[in-house]
């Protein structure tokens, strides 16, 4: 069973890879969150789990950004150039923390 997701940043076709344990499941889930993928013939999503679509609204501007999800990384990459590096680099060293309440 080939499970089909597309990556919500870049668009492109994603697949459980057949040694995750969401593999072999008979129902399929809205939303997954994936830590590594693996590029073969196709995209392969590995350590793999399923998440509520309310999380992904809550906790998700955290790492991600739909204003962001249409540009893929070679576009940011040729809008990048050495000298606007080298300016967001010595600004941008700031370091967060995340503390939950529980």
């Amino acid at each position: 069973m080939m499970t089909l997701s597309i990556n919500l940043r870049t668009t492109i076709p994603c697949y459980l890879h057949p040694t995750s344990a969401l593999f072999r499941c008979e129902f399929t889930f809205d939303y997954i969150v994936y830590h590594e993928l693996i590029m073969t013939t196709k995209e392969y999503m590995q350590c793999v789990t399923c998440v509520d679509g309310h999380w992904l609204a809550e906790f998700g501007p955290m790492f991600f950004s739909l204003k962001d999800s249409l540009k893929t990384r070679s576009e940011h990459a040729r809008k990048e150039t050495p000298l606007n590096r080298i300016q967001t680099t010595s600004t941008s060293r700031r370091s967060t923390s995340f503390h939950s309440e529980i």
